[in-house]
């Protein structure tokens, strides 16, 4: 109960007056052996072939969040299932007004409640970086240093955008990684023992990765890293998904264009260079059988925001009042834009639809205030699907397998 208490309080507490409050949380859990684990022992198994292929799904939970994740975490439990993770992009964090530290004293706080034992992945999610002047690129590297000295022990540092265009693939992408690899650089002597850190070839919702420019991009990045070269774990694709999903003319959910065949191509690739397989973002409306065609295609990591937002929001247990002022915020009021890459055309319910990610700060009090048993039923219907892709993933009946990952040699670093 204590943690709980304790857990609400880091979660009801400002952004920028949770630092103590959450390092205190993160401390109670460590003493129930609850602290994030690398989920480069993981990464490292799958590309030395000593794992089974599966696909770890990256839970973007933008609020309510030791709600659901506690609730994904005791579906993990009842499919003896490990290896999920959670994941908070600067973005999410500015709009949601929740911190690094924050996010990471819940994730481990609702492990520590529910009983879960697996790893605790917690991940910080496009570290983007729009334009190469210096004091971008420094505002980007400050995010990442927050994240790290929380918890975080993975980040995907996203300079897709400098990519230009050129007469060949090393001339295309050669400004995305000199500046990835450079955030490594720096990074990676003062990051937690274990952690990774991941670079993007293709911007999601734009053009498909070739495989000449995933391969040409992975040597850049370890050209520049130089001795950093090493926390290089893991590479984002992009092969037909897009942020916020994809609608068609009547504004209903459409089907996304992935290109499996593609994944499969771009998976061989980064296998050869000793990477354990691609990473999909923009993912969570796929399909049931795009979702189970992912392990097989190379897909060791998923991205998944949007539809675990639509559960929350469109769930039955979501109070009606409240759902109305959301509405008429994002229609009319304090709502910010669509998140970045994101269909932004819609009218009327679509446009809420897309403008409702920035109303998690907004309506953060108001949210956490529900009745305990009405956030229960807001997170019942995210455990449901996160059970689903549990499954579909491999990760269901494996929980003693990767949680032996992190004993002995394996956990070492190996």
């Amino acid at each position: 109960m204590a943690l709980r208490q304790a857990a609400h309080a880091v979660a009801a507490a400002p952004a920028s007056e949770a630092a103590g409050l959450a390092a205190a949380l993160l401390m109670d859990c460590a003493r129930f052996g609850v602290a994030p684990a690398p989920v480069g022992t993981i990464y490292r198994a799958l590309a030395e072939g000593r794992l089974a292929p599966l696909t770890v799904p990256a839970f973007n939970v933008r609020g309510l969040t030791f709600d659901v994740v506690s609730a994904v975490y005791r579906r993990a439990m009842e499919l003896d299932a490990a290896g999920v993770m959670f994941e908070l992009a600067p973005s999410e964090a500015a709009v949601a007004d929740q911190s690094f530290a924050q996010y990471a004293a819940l994730v481990c706080a609702a492990a520590a409640t529910t009983g879960y034992r697996g790893p605790v992945l917690i991940q910080g999610d496009h570290f983007t970086v729009e334009s190469d002047d210096d004091a971008s690129v420094a505002e980007v590297e400050g995010l990442a240093r927050s994240a790290l000295d929380s918890g975080f022990l993975q980040l995907d540092l996203d300079a897709a955008a400098l990519a230009v265009e050129g007469s060949s693939a090393a001339a295309r992408q050669d400004r995305n990684a000199a500046v990835t690899a450079g955030l490594m650089a720096r990074l990676a002597p003062r990051a937690p023992a274990g952690a990774i850190f991941g670079g993007e070839v293709g911007e999601i919702g734009g053009a498909n990765t070739t495989p000449e420019e995933l391969d040409v991009f992975v040597d850049l990045v370890r050209r520049h890293a130089g001795a950093a070269a090493g926390a290089f774990g893991k590479v984002s694709v992009q092969t037909g998904t897009r942020h916020g999903g994809m609608t068609d003319a009547s504004g209903k959910p459409a089907r996304m264009p992935l290109d499996t065949a593609l994944a499969r191509e771009l998976a061989d690739v980064a296998r050869a260079k000793g990477l354990p397989g691609i990473v999909q973002h923009g993912a969570s409306t796929l399909q049931s059988d795009q979702f189970a065609a992912l392990p097989g295609c190379g897909v060791v990591e998923v991205h998944l925001a949007t539809n675990l937002q639509d559960l929350v929001f469109d769930s039955p247990a979501f109070p009606p009042e409240l759902r109305a002022e959301l509405v008429a915020a994002a229609l009319g009021g304090p709502a910010g834009a669509a998140e970045r890459g994101a269909d932004t055309s819609g009218v009327g319910d679509q446009l809420f639809r897309q403008r409702r990610w920035s109303l998690w700060g907004p309506f953060k009090r108001r949210l956490l205030d529900l009745p305990d048993e009405t956030r229960a039923g807001l997170a019942a219907g995210v455990a449901d699907w996160a059970g689903d892709l549990m499954v579909a993933f491999g990760l269901a009946g494996r929980a003693a397998e990767l949680r032996g990952l992190y004993t002995g040699a394996a956990a070492s670093g190996r």
